[in-house]
Order: structure tokens, then sequence, then C-alpha cells
């Protein structure tokens, strides 16, 4: 497989975006003696993780989630045993358990990111996604030109499943300029209190500070299913107090399959 990259910073005063790529996985994963040679082949691995608050997040995601699926994607030489299902249930327990790693090493930290994952293995493509990165599929149409599937869905509060699944996880969306936001409880009454200070002549910088502590944007999601609750996730850990919100125990997390041509 040949692949390319390219990255912009942006505005902000420091890179908080992280891209991985590997498009010769076998090799990689025999390197790292995690041999994969029984899956179908080639087998490639890309992703995006796009940080925000800090990089903390992303750069943490970006050097252990393709290892953390290896691991899995080696321990069953067996070939036919990975159906569709077992490598999309691969791909969740991934991001599962890099929430819980990375919650217990940077608890205070308010770094988040999204992530958006492709694995191809032979002529299969999986993607699995949280947040708002996405994942576009250019194909050749019957008339020669090319034509861009999406292959995600973002995660916002603006979708009526999602703010469902805000809410019931004990969150609040609100309109913040316009825009919908993700909230703690008690988001409004802290909001007078910063009216209140202002009306007294008190500081705005503090106020706006902690404000964000209380205010966050909404970036999760696996697919286009719900967190269960015991799978925080890592894109916006100030969602709701120093946890995640979490979600009703009917759904849970999953991954897009295709077949690229």
């Amino acid at each position: 497989m040949l692949c390319d990259s390219a990255a912009m910073q942006g505005r902000r005063p420091k890179q908080e975006d992280r891209h991985v790529k590997v498009p010769d996985l076998t090799k990689a994963a025999m390197a790292l003696k995690m041999p994969i040679g029984h899956l179908e082949q080639p087998c490639g691995f890309f992703a995006v993780y796009d940080g925000h608050q800090g990089h903390a997040c992303s750069e943490y995601v970006a050097k252990t989630f393709h290892l953390r699926l290896l691991k899995k994607l080696s321990a069953d030489k067996c070939g036919s045993s990975w159906t569709d299902e077992r490598l999309c249930s691969a791909l969740r327990e991934s991001c599962e358990e890099l929430d819980k790693e990375f919650l217990a090493k940077f608890r205070t930290a308010p770094d988040g990111s999204t992530a958006v994952v492709s694995l191809v293995t032979g002529a299969r493509l999986f993607v699995a996604w949280l947040g708002d990165s996405r994942c576009l599929l250019c194909r050749e149409t019957s008339q020669g030109g090319l034509a861009a599937v999406a292959l995600t869905e973002d995660h916002r509060p603006s979708l009526k499943s999602e703010a469902e699944r805000v809410k019931k996880a004990g969150g609040a969306v609100v309109n913040f300029d316009g825009a919908l936001r993700v909230a703690h409880v008690g988001y409004e009454e802290r909001v007078r209190e910063i009216r209140r200070a202002k009306a007294q002549g008190l500081g705005d910088m503090e106020d706006a500070r902690s404000l964000s502590h209380w205010l966050c944007r909404v970036r999760w999601g696996i697919e286009n299913s719900r967190p269960s609750p015991e799978r925080p996730c890592w894109m916006h850990r100030r969602a709701c107090g120093l946890s995640n919100l979490r979600g009703p125990t009917s759904s849970s997390p999953s991954c897009a399959t295709g077949f690229p041509t």
C-alpha cells in the first residue's frame, strides 16, 4: 500500500494533533515480535488524533493505540477466527483500555483528543472513530471519475441521539454563543455566579478560565453508537467533573466495515 500525509498547526501556539501511518503493519508487527501473518494480507493501519487543550492525550494514543491493537491481533493465530465482529471488538476494546490507562496516568490533565483509525486487512476495511474527526473513502465511479464516500458521522450535541445520551449520563447540552456545547450539571448556576461577579466589578479572566472547566466541545463516540457506562471516553474528560459522561447500558461501541476498491 502507498500512503502519504500532511499536517498543519494552524493558529495554536503548539501542534496538538498527531497522526500514525503504518502501510505495512505485518512487517511492523514482526519487528515488534507480535506477528499477524495469519490475517488476510496486506495489512495496514492509519489514524488521526485531533488533540485539544494540549497534546498529552493525542500523543499518548498515537504511541500506544496500534501497539495495543497488535497485541490483540497476534494473540490468536487462527486466521478464520478473525471475523468482522471480532475485529470490531478488538478496536473497541483498544479504545476502552487506553481510556482507562490515560485517565489513570493523567488524572488532572485537561487534555483530550478525537480519534479516527482505519485497519486494512486484505480486502476489508475497518474504521473506528470517536468525535468529529472524519474518514472519507475515495473510489472510482462507473463514469471514470472519483467519488468521496463518508465512512464516519460526527458526534455532536446537535444530534438528537447524542444529546439524549449526554443528558442520560448526567450532563447538559447548552447553547453557548449560538453553538451547542456539553456542560456539567450546575453550569447555569456557575454562569449566574460569573455574571454577578462582573456586575460587582470583579475581573473576567479568572472567571473565563473557571468556566472553561464547566463547558467543553463534544468529540466522542465510536461509529454512531453511544458509549456504555463501563466505557469512559478520553475525548472530553471534563464533561462531567473529572470523570466522563457515561451512556446507557443498552448501547456499546462498534466500528464500521467496508470493502475498499
